[in-house]
C-alpha cells in the first residue's frame, strides 16, 4: 500500500507516466515513458515520452492552514528518427493525442488538484549526445495539496 504522507513526484509521477503510456501513434505502437527516477542514458525507439521538472517548486504552507506545491515542468516526445518532410505526417496526430492523454485525468487519478498542459511545441530532441529526433515538448504545471503530509512547526 501506498504511504498517504509521500507528496511531490513520488506521489503522481507514476500516475503522470501512466498518461503518457496511453497513447498509440496511427502503427499501433504504444508510447514508451520512463519513471522520473529511471531516465535512461539513451532513446532507443520511438515514440518515446520523457518527462522532467524544469522551474522551482512553488510552496505555500502554514501552520493549521492550507499547504500546496505547484509544480512545473515538461514532458519531450521523441516521435521521428529523422527530420524529413514526410515525417511531419506522423509527428501531427500526437498533437491531438497528446492533449487528450492530459485531459483525461486532471486530477491523475486523485494524486493531484489539477494537472494542465501548456502550449505544445515542435522542436528537434536531442538526448545525451545523440542525433536529433524530430518531436514535441508539452510543457506541464500540477498543483498538489500537500495539507496534512507536510509538518509545519513554529
Amino acid at each position: 500500500m501506498a504511504n498517504p504522507l509521500i507528496w511531490g513526484v513520488e506521489s503522481w509521477g507514476p500516475a503522470l507516466v501512466a498518461r503518457w503510456k496511453t497513447i498509440v501513434d496511427n502503427q499501433k505502437a504504444s508510447m514508451k515513458a520512463f519513471d522520473f527516477d529511471k531516465l535512461p542514458s539513451a532513446i532507443k525507439e520511438v515514440p518515446t515520452a520523457l518527462s522532467m521538472i524544469s522551474e522551482p517548486v512553488e510552496l505555500s504552507y502554514s501552520e493549521g492552514d492550507f499547504c500546496q506545491a505547484v509544480w512545473k515542468g515538461r514532458t519531450q516526445f521523441y516521435l521521428s528518427l529523422n527530420q524529413n518532410l514526410a515525417s511531419y505526417n506522423y509527428v501531427y496526430p500526437f498533437y491531438r493525442k497528446i492533449t487528450e492523454a492530459a485531459a483525461g485525468k486532471l486530477t491523475l487519478g486523485g494524486k493531484v488538484e489539477l494537472f494542465t498542459i501548456g502550449q505544445i511545441s515542435p522542436a528537434l530532441l536531442t538526448w545525451g549526445s545523440e542525433t536529433e529526433y524530430m518531436g514535441l515538448v508539452v510543457p506541464w504545471t500540477i498543483t498538489e495539496d500537500i495539507s496534512g503530509k507536510l509538518t509545519v512547526g513554529v
